[in-house]
């Protein structure tokens, strides 16, 4: 009785059996997305990774939504084709399709919130979603104002006016006062500084008589 055996028969079935287990596993893992940073704030750039989609990534397409419709797609990527990225109907220009199969938006609105799905083809068609959201305020630094300088001319109109008000208050009682003493020595009789004497001429006589 023969026995017939093949020459490196364990071998090949468990370096089959192992490839086939890697194969599956890699199917079973999947895609999967990854939001950096993972609190996106509004004007802020977002990156939605993408990992698990291997190196054999041949073609990819980002979707609004949760499903892959044609008239929701914001752009699709070929990786050979050049330029590799060709814009959808639901394109905006913050978008950009990375290599890796990942989108870039680089200045976050409110407006792009809502769900993301990309749709990869490699030695199969893969397909994940993610929803992106606001959950941060932004970060951008407080503006410093310069503290306030006073106008010149505005000072120089703070300094003139009391002064000018000093002066006429100054050249009040030196007229009112000069004025009074006038007056004073009108009611007294006394002649005014610089005043000549009056004269009076006598009937007789050849000399005036002062009065």
């Amino acid at each position: 009785m023969y026995r017939t055996v093949m020459a490196g028969g364990p071998s090949w079935i468990v370096s089959f059996v192992t490839a086939f287990c890697i194969f599956w596993m890699g199917l079973a893992k999947g895609i999967n997305i990854t939001l950096v940073p993972p609190s996106p704030g509004l004007e802020q750039p977002v990156l939605l990774n993408v990992d698990g989609i291997g190196v054999n990534l041949r073609s990819y397409a980002w979707y609004r939504g949760l499903n892959p419709n044609a008239d929701d797609q914001i752009l699709s990527y070929i990786p050979s084709a050049n330029p590799p990225q060709t814009k959808g109907g639901k394109y905006f220009p913050e978008a950009q399709g990375q290599a890796n199969g990942s989108l870039l938006i680089t200045s976050f609105k409110k407006e792009h919130e809502g769900d993301y799905t990309i749709q990869a083809q490699t030695d199969s068609v893969q397909q994940t979603n993610v929803h992106l959201f606001i959950s941060a305020k932004p970060t951008n630094p407080p503006t410093i104002h310069p503290p306030h300088q006073p106008d010149n001319w505005k000072l120089l109109v703070a300094v003139l006016v009391p002064i000018a008000v000093v002066i006429c208050i100054i050249l009040g009682v030196i007229l009112y006062t000069k004025c009074k003493h006038i007056g004073l020595k009108i009611q007294t009789g006394v002649p005014n500084e610089g005043t000549a004497p009056a004269y009076k001429i006598a009937s007789k006589g050849d000399n005036e008589i002062p009065l």
